[in-house]
C-alpha cells in the first residue's frame, strides 16, 4: 500500500513587549484524496521577571490513522475515520529560588481535549488486537512537578518528585461501545506520579 500524506502551514508571532507573545500556527494537511479543514494553534506566552512565566495553548488538530492502523496483519482496520480534537492547555513555571543554596524548581499545567473518532488499539479475540473509533472522548487533568538541584564541579544532585491526575472518558460511543460510555479509557491511568533522585561526579552519575 502506499499513502501520500502532505502539510503547509503558515506561522505569525507578535511581540507584546512587557505584556508577552502571541504566536499563530494554521495547517492545511492531506493523506491521500482526504483534506483536513484549516487547524492550528493560539499560543501566548508571559514572562513574570526572571523566575516565572506562563503559557496558554488553545489549539484545533487531526490525527489521520497510520498504515499500521489501517493495514496490520492481522488486525489493521481499513474502515478508520481520522482523528480531530480540540484542546486547551495553561502551564506555570517557576523558579521559587536560585541562589548558592540550590535551586528549587516548581512546574503546573492543567489541559483538557474533546477528541471525535478517538483511535485505540483494543484485544478483540485472545491476543489480537485491531484499532477502532471511539466517538467521542472527554480528556482533562493535570500534572505537578517539584525539582531541586544542588552540588558544584565535582558533585551535583537532581531529587524530583511529580503527580499527573488524567482523566480520560468516553461520553459519546457507537452502538458496540455503550458499556464503556463516562468510563476511563482502558490503558490510560487515571493517577501517576514519579520519585527520582540524580547524582553526578566529575564525569559519572547514578
Amino acid at each position: 500500500v502506499t499513502q501520500w500524506r502532505g502539510t503547509a502551514f503558515v506561522a505569525f508571532r507578535r511581540l507584546l513587549g512587557n505584556r508577552g507573545n502571541l504566536d499563530l500556527l494554521i495547517r492545511e494537511s492531506f493523506q491521500g484524496d482526504e483534506f483536513t479543514l484549516p487547524f492550528g494553534y493560539l499560543r501566548y506566552e508571559k514572562q513574570w521577571g526572571p523566575r516565572t512565566s506562563f503559557n496558554l495553548h488553545l489549539g484545533r488538530n487531526y490525527r489521520f490513522p497510520t498504515l499500521n492502523d489501517r493495514f496490520w496483519i492481522p488486525g489493521g482496520n481499513p474502515e478508520l475515520e481520522t482523528e480531530s480534537s480540540w484542546s486547551m492547555e495553561a502551564e506555570l513555571n517557576s523558579y521559587i529560588f536560585d541562589n548558592h543554596k540550590g535551586q528549587l524548581f516548581f512546574s503546573f499545567d492543567a489541559y483538557a481535549n474533546l477528541v471525535n473518532n478517538w483511535i485505540q488499539w483494543v484485544p478483540i479475540q485472545g491476543n489480537l488486537w485491531s484499532p477502532e473509533n471511539v466517538q467521542r472522548v472527554f480528556a482533562r487533568g493535570g500534572e505537578a512537578i517539584l525539582q531541586f538541584k544542588r552540588g558544584n564541579d565535582k558533585f551535583r544532585y537532581t531529587l524530583k518528585a511529580g503527580y499527573a491526575l488524567n482523566l480520560s472518558e468516553s461520553i459519546q460511543s457507537n452502538t458496540g461501545q455503550a458499556t464503556n460510555l463516562n468510563k476511563q479509557l482502558i490503558y490510560i491511568p487515571v493517577h501517576t506520579g514519579l520519585v527520582s533522585c540524580r547524582l553526578n561526579y566529575k564525569d559519572f552519575s547514578l
